[in-house]
């Protein structure tokens, strides 16, 4: 597997942890956070990232996905029926 596929696989990882609908969440190993599905919560697949591309380029990942939620859950209030 290549270096990309590699991160792109923990990109995904992440991704993950923001679900644009309603999903099970439950403590993570590490006691920081949830992680879906009883995976590794979003701080420990950030660290994992980071180690590949920096703090900065993975705290912004995070960000963004955090982002995108954020807009849809509006945008889903907005056409609500």
């Amino acid at each position: 597997m290549s270096k990309v596929d590699q991160v792109w696989q923990i990109f995904m990882n992440l991704q993950r942890q923001f679900p644009l609908w309603p999903s099970t969440f439950s403590t993570c190993d590490c006691g920081r956070g949830w992680g879906r599905g009883g995976g590794k919560c979003k701080f420990c697949i950030e660290e994992e990232l980071a180690k590949e591309v920096g703090q900065e380029l993975a705290a912004e990942a995070v960000a963004a996905l955090d982002g995108v939620c954020d807009v849809w859950a509006r945008i889903r209030e907005a056409v609500k029926e």
